[in-house]
């Protein structure tokens, strides 16, 4: 259910391709941080073309490399903190941050949006239980005939001790936490 943080084998990259991962995430280069955000584990919006010219890649390996991305289910388009759509790749690859934020990431990366990941986290700290992220759903159900309110899609997987959901609540309001909104919108 919840990911290990271990690359299944199938979705394993070639040799090549790998190394070109590797160097564009861990680019050495001043702009890096123009290809690809470690904060967010997301790729920057940009062309193949400007790729090129900010990496010095070609440009036919980084198609060929985001095509085998997209292929092996490694990248997926995800709504960021901000309500933009950003290329985020997969967390068992260069995910960082203590555990709260390899889960939080791996939530974000199964619900597809900043948002839900967050709901997800605040639903996990508020009922001390570990829910599974690849199924939860915040929407509350109505019997009409009993009356009853139902969350069809909350899996349990474990329940939370107050140490971890208080330690989850101090790493969340850290500067380093990505489990919140990063850019504070301005009133």
């Amino acid at each position: 259910m919840i990911n290990t943080g271990e690359v299944p084998e199938k979705k394993h990259l070639p040799k090549k391709q790998h190394e070109l991962l590797f160097r564009l995430v861990n680019s050495p280069k001043k702009q890096s941080n123009k290809i690809f955000d470690k904060q967010d584990n997301c790729f920057q919006e940009h062309s193949y073309r400007e790729l090129e010219e900010l990496s010095g890649e070609s440009k036919s390996s980084i198609g060929r490399l985001f095509k085998a991305l997209k292929d092996r289910g490694l990248i997926k388009c995800v709504i960021d903190s901000k309500g933009g759509s950003v290329l985020m790749l997969a967390p068992y690859y260069s995910c960082r941050g203590g555990s709260f934020e390899k889960l939080f990431m791996q939530a974000m990366f199964a619900l597809g949006n900043h948002e839900l990941a967050c709901e997800w986290s605040n639903s996990c700290r508020k009922d001390y239980v570990l829910y599974d992220y690849n199924v939860f759903s915040e929407t509350e159900l109505v019997d009409f005939t009993t009356g009853e309110i139902t969350y069809p899609n909350k899996v349990a997987l474990r329940k939370l001790s107050h140490f971890e959901v208080m330690q989850w609540s101090k790493y969340r309001s850290s500067y380093s936490s990505v489990d919140r909104t990063k850019h504070r919108k301005l009133a």
